[in-house]
């Protein structure tokens, strides 16, 4: 099995705090695995243009990561994360599985359904409808690679977070024979 991990906003003191920490403590975890991976972290600003819209796809980074669409994979996982003291609709929450295309069909509900069943029971895991488009997962979504939005509160620790998406990676990796 192939994935993709991407965190358009990895910079930890600029954008996403918690995003780039959880692909490095994945990468470790996924290297005692037999899970190829490849994996996108964008250090600049978000200032300098946000990686998740369409007027990004001409930029260096998303450049890099459609070559890696093109080679293809079975699964993409955008990386985010949110404060805490958020007042969005993922306040209260740990982890938050976002629904954003009719073509990601069954994929939201069926990674919220993992990230359920293997987290500790006291995190609270969300399946919630995006509410601004993500070029990102469109973009893998166009080259037939299934694609979501993870958004993680960064209250949690990111060591703990990569071992949730490790578990869910080996499972989908089984069920799917990959």
């Amino acid at each position: 099995m192939k994935v993709i991990v991407t965190a358009p906003h990895g910079n930890k003191f600029l954008n996403d705090v918690i995003a780039g920490h959880i692909i490095k403590h994945l990468v470790k975890l996924l290297d005692k695995t037999d899970i190829q991976y490849e994996t996108f972290i964008n250090e600049e600003p978000r200032s300098s243009g946000d990686q998740n819209r369409p007027p990004a796809r001409d930029s260096p980074y998303r450049e890099a990561l459609r070559e890696s669409l093109v080679e293809g994979a079975d699964l993409l996982l955008d990386i985010h994360g949110f404060p805490n003291s958020t007042t969005s609709p993922f306040k209260g929450h740990d982890i938050v599985v976002l629904r954003s295309y009719k073509t990601q069909g069954t994929l939201p509900a069926y990674y919220y359904y993992l990230l359920k069943n293997v987290s500790d029971p006291t995190m609270k895991v969300g399946l919630l409808p995006a509410t601004a488009e993500n070029d990102v997962v469109k973009e893998a979504l166009e080259h037939g690679i299934p694609a979501i939005l993870i958004e993680h509160n960064e209250s949690q620790a990111s060591e703990l977070l990569a071992k949730i998406h490790c578990k869910c990676l080996k499972i989908i990796q089984v069920e799917n024979g990959l």
